[in-house]
This record gives structure tokens, C-alpha cells and sequence, in this order.
């Protein structure tokens, strides 16, 4: 037996012991990097609004970036998506909807 594949029966039985073992591991895992996921986030917008209350202009032009970073990171997000809709929109609503928005007053957003 020693080097070769268990009968069956231990074979059963080992992935039910292992299989609990790694959901754990993985599900630890996943919570440290939410966690840390978090922490980051929470000093980016610490940070964030130190420079607003400095500069407000500044912060306006550093939010309007992360807004449209954000809109284009979702958009590829869902063409990748299998289960994707098609939408047809029309480009020059959308355009004069997101420059609306990257253009709007930082103190507008309070």
C-alpha cells in the first residue's frame, strides 16, 4: 500500500475528513483578504478626504478618475460575465450621463 492509491473505502473516508479541512482553510482564506480588502479601502478614503478638506479641487479631479475607473472596470467585469444581457443603449446618453457625473461639484456629493 505504501506509495499506491488507497482501496475505496479509506479513499471515502479520507475526502470526507479533507474535504471539511480545506473549505475551512479556503474560507479563512478568503476572509483575511476581504479583511484586508477593507483595511485598504478604509485608508484610501481616509486619505481621500484629507486631500478634499485640503484641496477640493484636487479631490474632485482624484474622484472623477475613480469614478470612471470604476464604470469601465464594471462594464469589462460584465462582458466577460457568460450570463450577460445584451443592452442597447444609446452612446450619447450615456456619454452626457458620465461626463454629468465626472463633471458634478465634489460638495454635490455630500
Amino acid at each position: 500500500l505504501v506509495g499506491g492509491p488507497l482501496p475505496a473505502p479509506m479513499q471515502a473516508m479520507w475526502n470526507a475528513w479533507e474535504d471539511p479541512q480545506r473549505q475551512q482553510q479556503e474560507a479563512a482564506s478568503r476572509k483575511r483578504a476581504a479583511l484586508e480588502d477593507i483595511e485598504a479601502i478604509t485608508l484610501s478614503v481616509k486619505e481621500l478626504l484629507k486631500i478634499i478638506e485640503a484641496n477640493p479641487e484636487e479631490g474632485a479631479e482624484i474622484l472623477r478618475f475613480m469614478l470612471a475607473r470604476q464604470y469601465m472596470n464594471v462594464n469589462e467585469e460584465i462582458s466577460k460575465s457568460d450570463n450577460t444581457k445584451i443592452l442597447f443603449m444609446d452612446p450619447k446618453v450615456m456619454t452626457e450621463a458620465l461626463s454629468n457625473l465626472l463633471e458634478g461639484d465634489v460638495r454635490g456629493m455630500e
